[in-house]
């Protein structure tokens, strides 16, 4: 019988997975599936949940908190949580970025100026 986990070992962030399937007693996938299909459908399963928790808050608060960018970063975050690009710093730090640039380019291009839904037209 195989080292269970030693075939899981091809990303260095996996080991997480093997830890968390045997607190969960399903460490028996790792010996019925192949390993990379099980942390596949862990990344999977995590991410769904995740972007679902979101969405579900945008629904009763009635504020948009499913974005583009959160898809990727739920699989960096589930798929490497201790890899240096899946730190909360960068993260945060990279989501800021991004707002404060697409904020910047809404004002710079004149968007906020008029009310939303009200369009310029050469008819006057």
């Amino acid at each position: 019988m195989r080292k269970l986990g030693s075939s899981v070992q091809q990303h260095e962030g996996a080991d997480h997975v093997v830890s968390l399937l045997r607190r969960a007693r399903l460490d028996w996938l790792l010996h019925h599936f192949p390993p990379r299909l099980v942390q596949s459908v862990y990344v999977f399963v995590n991410g769904f949940i995740t972007i679902g928790v979101l969405a579900l808050l945008a629904l009763v608060s009635r504020n948009p908190f499913v974005f583009p960018s959160l898809g990727p970063t739920a699989y960096l975050l589930f798929f490497s949580p201790l890899g240096k690009t899946s730190s909360p710093r960068n993260t945060i730090l990279g989501h800021a970025i991004g707002l404060i640039c697409g904020y910047a380019a809404f004002v710079l291009t004149g968007a906020g100026a008029l009310p939303f839904g009200v369009h310029l037209s050469s008819e006057a």
